[in-house]
């Protein structure tokens, strides 16, 4: 058996220009998302919480806190993306391509970091068929 650890490709289906390499997950890595998961799926005070998310955002159904999930992404992306293009930047008149933690610094970004925090776990789950994985 053979499991690839390899970076693939992978295009955003929030903003399909975008595109990048993800490689799986580290444990330490999928451990922290996991987390994040339990809590966005852990029953609370509804007036509390923000609305579920449907799509791209992250899974189905969870009540995901932005500043948690920028918090665990700026720690994974790093390590778990790269090579990101389609998408520059412009701040204070200089235009750049961003580096994966730098998704995080904006919350128009947002629905990007958890579509790819979202990917990395897809990623990291071990397939059936080889080509899944």
């Amino acid at each position: 058996m053979q499991i690839d650890l390899d970076w693939r490709a992978y295009r955003s289906a929030v903003w399909p220009d975008v595109a990048c390499e993800l490689r799986p997950l580290r444990v330490w890595a999928f451990q922290e998302l996991a987390a994040l998961w339990s809590e966005a799926a852990a029953p609370g005070d509804a007036r509390e919480a923000p609305e579920p998310r449907e799509g791209p955002e992250g899974p189905p159904g969870l009540r995901l806190d932005n500043a948690r999930v920028s918090e665990v992404a700026r720690r994974v992306l790093p390590e778990h993306v790269r090579n990101l293009t389609g998408l520059e930047l412009r701040r204070d008149g200089v235009t750049a391509v961003p580096e994966p933690e730098a998704l995080c610094d904006e919350a128009v970004l947002l629905p990007l970091v958890a579509e790819l925090l979202a990917r990395l776990v897809e990623v990291s789950e071990l397939a059936a068929e080889p080509e899944k994985n």
